[in-house]
C-alpha cells in the first residue's frame, strides 16, 4: 500500500489533466459541431442551397469516417518537431473527431421538431433566423443538451487515448501502471475514475435536459 503515496499525487495531477484536456475540446466541438448542424438544416438538400449542404455534408461524413486513433496519430506526427506538445495540440485532433458526430446529432435533434411548429412560425410571417434560433433550437434544446453530455462521455474516451499517445493524464497513468510497471490496483482506480467521470457527465446532462423541456 506504501506505493499510493506517490500514486495519489500522480493521479490527482492526471485527473486534472485528462478533465481539462476534456473539457475545451467538448466546448470546441459542441459550438463548432452547433453550427455545421445548424447550416446542414438551413441549407437543407431540397432548397436552393442544395450545393452548399451537399458540400457541408460530404465534408463532415469523411471527417467523420475517420477512427479517432488514425486522426491522434496523424496530429502526434504533424507534431513531432514540436519542442513541447500543449494542451492546444491534444485538443484539436480530438475537436476534429468529435465535430462530426456532434453536427448530426444537433441535425437530428432539429429535424425532429414537429413540423407544425414550423408552419405556424412561417405562417405568422418569421424569417428563416427567426424561425432556426427562436422555434427550431428551442424546441430542441432538451436533446441537444443531452448530446452535449455524450459528447463530452465520448470525448473523456478520445482523451484516454490521446493521453495514451502522449503518456500524460489519466491514460498515460494507466499506460504507466499497466505496463510499464505493472499494478493491477492503479490501473482499476484509473478506470473506476474514467466511469465516475462519465456518470457524473451524464447525470448533469440528464438534469439540464429535463429543466430545459418545457413539455414537463
Amino acid at each position: 500500500m506504501s506505493h499510493w503515496l506517490s500514486v495519489l499525487p500522480e493521479l490527482a495531477r492526471a485527473t486534472g489533466t485528462t478533465l481539462a484536456t476534456a473539457s475545451v475540446a467538448t466546448a470546441c466541438a459542441v459550438a463548432l459541431g452547433l453550427l455545421f448542424g445548424v447550416a446542414l438544416v438551413a441549407t437543407d438538400k431540397d432548397g436552393p442551397l442544395r450545393v452548399v449542404h451537399a458540400v457541408l455534408a460530404c465534408l463532415v461524413e469523411i471527417v467523420g469516417s475517420v477512427p479517432v486513433v488514425i486522426v491522434l496519430l496523424a496530429a502526434t506526427s504533424l507534431l513531432r518537431a514540436s519542442a513541447e506538445r500543449g494542451l492546444a495540440a491534444s485538443v484539436v485532433p480530438l475537436v476534429v473527431a468529435a465535430t462530426p458526430w456532434f453536427a448530426r446529432r444537433v441535425e437530428s435533434n432539429l429535424r425532429a421538431v414537429s413540423p407544425a411548429v414550423v408552419e405556424i412560425a412561417v405562417a405568422m410571417g418569421a424569417r428563416l433566423r427567426h424561425v432556426l434560433v427562436t422555434v427550431l433550437l428551442r424546441e430542441s434544446l432538451p436533446g441537444i443538451a443531452s448530446n452535449v453530455a455524450l459528447t463530452a462521455v465520448l470525448l473523456l474516451g478520445f482523451t484516454a487515448v490521446a493521453d495514451v499517445l502522449d503518456r500524460r493524464g489519466l491514460g498515460g497513468l494507466a499506460l504507466a501502471y499497466g505496463v510499464e510497471e505493472p499494478r493491477a490496483d492503479v490501473v482499476v482506480v484509473v478506470a473506476g475514475v474514467f466511469v465516475a467521470l462519465a456518470q457524473a457527465v451524464k447525470w448533469l446532462g440528464d438534469q439540464v435536459a429535463q429543466r430545459l423541456d418545457h413539455r414537463r
